[in-house]
């Protein structure tokens, strides 16, 4: 007999909402508790990462609805566990040619690089 895990299910619980921490415990308890605030402000290259980030979000969402159809139909066909953004996500940090020819080769869908969040002005 094999037995589903409970998160498959649903019923485990685990993230920050509304001001809280919730968790279930190894004794399937939800725990909840007031999220803690940062003991100390981010570094300047927290800051900047998180910059970056929030650029590199903002330039797919400016990105036409058939680029980022092309994108999640990508991700689809390689059977990736990620959705187009991700996919947009993790080539605009990596910069990685040899994935974007290796998503090419297997979908024959051609992805242009994004933009490179380190670049100037990023």
């Amino acid at each position: 007999m094999t037995t589903v895990p409970p998160q498959l299910l649903g019923l485990t619980v685990s993230g920050d909402m509304g001001g809280n921490t919730y968790f279930t415990n190894k004794n399937h308890k939800v725990v909840v508790f007031p999220v803690a605030p940062p003991k100390k402000p981010p570094s300047l290259n927290q800051l900047i990462q998180r910059y970056r980030f929030r650029m590199t979000v903002a330039s797919w969402t400016m990105r036409p609805p058939y680029i980022q159809n092309q994108y999640t139909l990508a991700s689809e066909r390689m059977s990736l566990c990620m959705t187009g953004l991700n996919l947009y996500l993790h080539l605009a940090f990596a910069q990685d040619w040899n994935t974007i020819h290796t998503i090419f080769n297997q979908t024959g869908i051609t992805l242009g690089m994004p933009p490179d969040p380190r670049g100037l002005g990023w």
